[in-house]
């Protein structure tokens, strides 16, 4: 198998009890001889005579390996010659060796000593002490939720995010350097165990952070102002300008209602339009969407579509804030009748950015409308304003 396919085979196999860095030299080893299977083979028996080593036999003094005698079969000089390989290269066939009293290892004893200490602090029951497994005092429902920074692979950065999100994590995009996940879960097992298995290897390290940065972090999610525009990134509707839709955003998605590019009824490639309803069947896979009263929109096949626009979820860091997009960009909105008034003070907005010092213009709307006056100074910040003069009964104002 593939060293991927063998690494999940080994996770699965061990569950909660594997560790990566644990098995780190045997998968190294094993994949070692590349094509040739008998060399990965020896290599990794070498490795594991060297962290399992032979029990002496039974006939031989248990702390001295004495020199085999004359009848001893080749099976015997075979192993032995293995071991003076790995363990004293160069020595002389006829030196002792050291061997390891039987006994548990240096790592069980640690473990049983653990529980030991793990049982004592929490007074477990003598009954329910025998449920408890030799790695109970790190299992992660010993430990608090903390907040991990892991770095990821650009590319695989929303595609891990949005998945973690969907497994239950709470996952934040860092604001300030690409490639950065804040996840929080009780370990970076946990996490890791949880990627998909052909993203596992997209993150590269694992940081936990301090209670302090963990703050700063959950306070640095950015909620877009509702209504307002922004433009995404990234996909497939990359460069288009959304309407942002409704004032939920607990999660990492926004709401975002944008021009269809895919429409479920055949249409010529590269048109921009809104949803056609008519051309949706008659039947029940049509509902419509009723606000206040009145029918606002329609949802089909999982679509949800208002006044022809596509409602879509969007990752908060796909997108970016528009404060004054160009008209051409929103003209569909405006065609839609979607909140005609915001769209229409957008359009103001932008046609404002052209105003420039010495224009002359006309005031539309306020307490004296139609009165024509010159631009003496003007303002884009905040949606645009200008310092109009103007005569009012005989005084310039």
């Amino acid at each position: 198998m593939s060293y991927s396919e063998m690494e999940e085979k080994l996770s699965s196999y061990l569950g909660d009890q594997y560790s990566a860095d644990d098995w780190k030299d045997a998968k190294t080893t094993l994949f070692s001889g590349e094509d040739d299977v008998r060399a990965c083979l020896r290599n990794l028996e070498l490795l594991r005579k060297r962290y399992i080593p032979r029990r002496p036999r039974p006939r031989k003094n248990m702390y001295l390996n004495i020199e085999a005698n004359e009848g001893d079969s080749k099976e015997e000089e075979e192993e032995d010659g293995d071991y003076d390989t790995q363990d004293q290269v160069g020595s002389s066939a006829q030196s002792l060796k050291v061997t390891s009293i039987p006994g548990p290892s240096a790592k069980d004893t640690l473990s049983k000593k653990i529980d030991e200490i793990y049982n004592n602090a929490t007074k477990v029951s003598s009954s329910s002490r025998s449920r408890i497994s030799h790695r109970a005092a790190w299992s992660p429902a010993t430990l608090e939720s903390r907040m991990y920074l892991l770095h990821v692979h650009r590319t695989a950065t929303v595609y891990i995010a949005e998945y973690l999100h969907g497994k239950g994590f709470p996952v934040t995009m860092s604001p300030w350097l690409p490639g950065q996940l804040y996840v929080v879960s009780d370990s970076p097992r946990t996490i890791a165990s949880s990627l998909p298995a052909s993203h596992k290897f997209s993150v590269k390290d694992y940081y936990r952070i301090s209670d302090e940065e963990h703050v700063m972090v959950e306070h640095s999610n950015i909620k877009f102002p509702n209504p307002s525009w922004v433009r995404v990134k990234s996909g497939m509707y990359k460069g288009v300008i959304g309407y942002v839709f409704g004032p939920d955003q607990s999660d990492l998605f926004v709401d975002v209602l944008v021009v269809a590019r895919e429409f479920p009824y055949p249409r010529p490639s590269g048109c921009e339009a809104l949803l056609d309803r008519s051309h949706l069947p008659k039947d029940k896979e049509v509902t419509d969407i009723i606000h206040n009263g009145k029918i606002i929109g329609c949802s089909y096949k999982g679509q949800r579509y208002y006044r022809g626009l596509l409602l879509k979820k969007f990752h908060r860091y796909q997108l970016e804030v528009v404060a004054c997009p160009h008209a051409d960009d929103i003209r569909l909105h405006l065609q839609s009748g979607f909140d005609t008034p915001f769209v229409n003070k957008s359009i103001v907005a932008f046609s404002k950015q052209f105003l420039r010092v010495g224009d002359v213009v006309r005031i539309i709307t306020g307490v004296v409308p139609s009165k024509i006056g010159t631009v003496v100074s003007i303002d884009h910040r905040f949606g645009g304003s200008a310092c109009i003069e103007s005569t009012l009964d005989r005084h310039r104002e």
